[in-house]
């Protein structure tokens, strides 16, 4: 697996914006989503995924889920966000089961 991938991957900041700025950074966003994509097609070739990056891809959809019913919790009135957060947890859910299957 290319590290440089795993180091792009790591250092994008759209989880750590939601959950400390409560913003949907859609550049973010778009990066990270094709981050994964292009991860998917590499580690088709693999057999083993780096512990590092497995334990951050498999926490990526949950840190939104928990972000999602943070806001449901407490009525936030914000539709927009609310459904832009299912979203990308939804997505995101489904390109890292793409990655790691």
């Amino acid at each position: 697996m290319d590290s440089e991938l795993k180091g792009k991957i790591l250092n994008n900041t759209f989880i750590d914006k939601v959950r400390n700025e409560m913003v949907v950074d859609e550049v973010e966003f778009e990066a990270l989503r094709e981050l994964l994509i292009e991860l998917s097609k590499e580690l088709k070739a693999e057999q083993v995924v780096n512990k590092e990056l497995a334990l951050v891809l498999y926490s990526m959809p949950q840190m939104i889920r928990n972000t999602f019913l943070s806001f449901t919790a407490h009525d936030v009135q914000d539709s927009e966000l609310l459904n832009k957060l299912e979203d990308i947890w939804m997505e995101l859910d489904e390109l890292v089961i793409e990655c790691l299957s």
